[in-house]
């Protein structure tokens, strides 16, 4: 059950113009389900900005909310390697509300995107209402937007004070 879920991540991420996705890649203490190189430059900011030079995905196909421990888990998957600066939790169910709040911190303090594709985003996929990409980048200016409205807050608050 499992397999089959790495199998589709990896097929779908291979048919990236561009990147190379392969689950053999392990760590002292775990396998990554999804380790992918891209080499795509661009001289205008695009989803590969994301995906460059490196990106790394976590598989889980389970019927129950992937809680925290799982972004945490993808979290130092992406520290343990350099240049990494996305990670993405392969779930049946949206994630958390806490694993979304732990993201966006990350985003925030790190410049580190953690972002949830789960099976809402398989539909759309399949389907062929979106692409795999506009699904990412749409989810990657949420977190964006999040740490915009905060600066944006921080900013008019300030103003008040003076």
């Amino acid at each position: 059950k499992g397999d089959a879920y790495e199998k589709l991540v990896i097929d779908v991420v291979n048919r990236i113009n561009g990147v190379k996705a392969t689950s053999i890649v392990k760590t002292n203490t775990n396998q990554i389900d999804c380790f992918a190189i891209s080499q795509v430059k661009t001289t205008y900011h695009s989803i590969y900005d994301y995906l460059s030079p490196k990106f790394i995905g976590e598989c889980k196909n389970e019927q129950e909310t992937p809680g925290i421990t799982y972004a945490e888990k993808l979290y130092s998957l992406i520290k343990l390697s350099p240049k990494a600066k996305l990670g993405i939790l392969f779930s049946r169910k949206k994630w958390s509300k806490e694993s979304k709040e732990f993201a966006k911190k990350m985003a925030l303090l790190e410049n580190i995107y953690i972002v949830n594709f789960c099976d809402d985003d398989w539909e759309k996929f399949l389907n062929q209402k979106m692409n795999f990409l506009e699904i990412l980048l749409l989810k990657i200016v949420e977190v964006e937007m999040y740490f915009k409205e905060k600066i944006d807050l921080v900013q008019e608050f300030s103003k008040e004070e003076h």
